[in-house]
């Protein structure tokens, strides 16, 4: 009996920007398209990527709310004047009722695109953020597809969360006595729904086997990945001076740079330059030192570009918690020196890098930065080597691969 190619939806609604999740999706999605018919639900925002593998698109407008209200930053949309003054104060006012994200007032017109142009389904991948893809695929299995099976390729939890706890929804807290409970109460009652859950480390598997008693056997551990092919062994600049460079995002109390900002300040070194980019303007304020520049979010190609150029390499480890980043692989395939300030010594980033030579370690405090610095240039100028494949996105792909494939089969 011939046996057809699953069809395999991922539901990736801001896959057209460069975000890490999305980033996530377009690789392992590169190395997918041979094996199955691959989907990929997405607003439009304006803008395509050009995808790396063979996929199809499934592209929905946002209603007129979520695009000048609550998803403007995603949409694209831009107001002036009050225009502006409205969207802000109802994008305040109402989220608060839009649980667990702006996203569900979207379900409606993105099952009803979905139903008009794909008439089977056999994997439904839902990647987390936005947390309501969880209850969309749910939707679309009870409503279109009923004998699909469910991925959620979750990045950090609902709770115990830092970064979406800086965000609006943590704004707006004031206002919603139980939102704990909520986020608590949505995690107990739909991740046991899910035929697998992906999560980027073991922290978070353990999370939610003891916390909500999921059991272990539907959890798996598929961290983040490396463009081996963009992000490869750059040629080290011959320089005099020490180049440092960090992209992504930063979040005030949490991976916050001011500390490092503060030492930078201090050693008052015009051999130290540091360029930071996608962490957006309102750092400015913060930097004293006239060798730190800020750049805008760029596409991976452009980035690659910006590492070539640089001979140290930035990363900021996350406090103890859940969340750990998975920006660390892209900068372990570089092959350069790495400064590397950390919170805590047990932290599973610190603990997964300490066996590499290429990595200077100091404590986020004024005194160890200025001192790693110091060390760190002995090491710009080295080439280092070490195997980088086992933290491919192509390994990454081979383990989705294989989770497809064991989840069912078909006849």
């Amino acid at each position: 009996m011939v046996q057809h190619k699953k069809n395999i939806l991922f539901l990736q609604p801001t896959y057209d920007i460069d975000l890490p999740r999305n980033i996530r999706t377009d690789n392992i999605v590169s190395f997918l398209d041979k094996q199955f018919d691959i989907t990929i639900q997405c607003f439009n925002v304006g803008k395509h990527r050009s995808p790396k593998g063979e996929v199809k698109f499934i592209r929905s407008e946002f209603s007129l709310l979520g695009k000048y209200v609550f998803n403007k930053s995603a949409s694209g949309a831009t107001l002036k004047g009050i225009g502006r003054f409205v969207s802000r104060v109802g994008n305040l006012i109402f989220n608060r009722f839009l649980f667990p994200d702006s996203y569900v007032i979207e379900h409606s017109r993105v099952i009803k695109k979905i139903s008009q142009e794909q008439p089977d389904i056999d994997v439904i991948i839902a990647s987390i953020v936005p947390f309501s893809n969880i209850t969309l695929a749910y939707k679309l299995r009870k409503k279109l597809y009923p004998k699909s099976k469910i991925i959620l390729d979750i990045g950090d939890p609902l709770t115990n969360n830092p970064a979406h706890n800086s965000t609006l929804l943590k704004r707006v807290s004031t206002y919603i006595p139980f939102l704990g409970y909520l986020k608590s109460r949505f995690e107990r009652k739909y991740l046991p729904q899910a035929d697998m859950i992906v999560v980027t480390n073991e922290l978070i598997r353990k999370y939610y086997v003891d916390r909500y008693a999921v059991n272990s056997d539907k959890i798996t551990v598929i961290p983040q990945g490396v463009d081996i092919n963009t992000f490869n062994e750059l040629k080290v600049p011959e320089a005099d001076k020490i180049r440092m460079i960090y992209a992504g995002a930063f979040y005030p109390g949490y991976r916050d740079p001011g500390i490092f900002f503060k030492a930078l300040d201090e050693m008052d070194d015009s051999t130290v330059l540091v360029r930071l980019i996608g962490v957006g303007s309102h750092y400015d304020k913060d930097i004293k030192s006239s060798g730190v520049e800020i750049l805008d979010r760029m596409a991976q190609d452009r980035l690659a570009a910006e590492y070539a150029k640089a001979n140290c390499l930035l990363f900021f480890d996350n406090p103890p918690g859940l969340q750990t980043s998975g920006k660390i692989y892209e900068l372990m395939a570089l092959k350069k020196a790495v400064l590397f300030i950390y919170h805590s010594a047990k932290s599973p980033v610190y603990q997964w890098v300490k066996a590499y030579p290429n990595i200077v370690f100091c404590e986020n405090e004024v005194g160890s930065i200025k001192e790693g610095v110091t060390k760190i240039k002995s090491l710009i100028h080295q080439r280092f080597n070490y195997n980088v494949a086992h933290f491919s996105w192509q390994k990454r792909s081979a383990d989705f691969e294989k989770l497809i494939n064991e989840l069912s089969v078909i006849e």
